[in-house]
């Protein structure tokens, strides 16, 4: 899982990211990379994209761990794991008891 907390002084967009990219999450994250406003589609893909990469690849998560993640970074942790399954960026059973990151591969 990628670092994240409190050392965090100011949040500095990843050097491999479009411009477009960087510049929608310097609007809509706060400096220690929570988020400040949850944006509208289609600037919503942006941040979900920053979101999952603290997901691991082959890991099981419950919907409690899910939300522990999310809450690092917004309140609406249920507003935003539904947005990672509807971006197909977090699979999930139906009924919810088990979350993993989807491979790319597989999308």
């Amino acid at each position: 899982m990628k670092n994240w907390g409190e050392e965090h002084s100011s949040f500095i967009p990843s050097e491999g990211l479009d411009e477009r990219a960087k510049k929608i999450l310097k609007a809509h994250l706060n400096p220690d990379g929570s988020i400040r406003q949850i944006p509208a589609p289609p600037k919503l893909q942006v941040v979900l994209n920053y979101l999952v990469q603290f997901f691991e690849f082959n890991t099981n998560y419950t919907e409690k761990e899910v939300n522990a993640i999310l809450k690092r970074f917004n309140e609406d942790t249920a507003g935003l794991r539904r947005d990672l399954v509807d971006a197909n960026l977090l699979a999930r059973i139906s009924d919810g008891s088990r979350y993993w990151r989807v491979n790319e591969d597989s999308k």
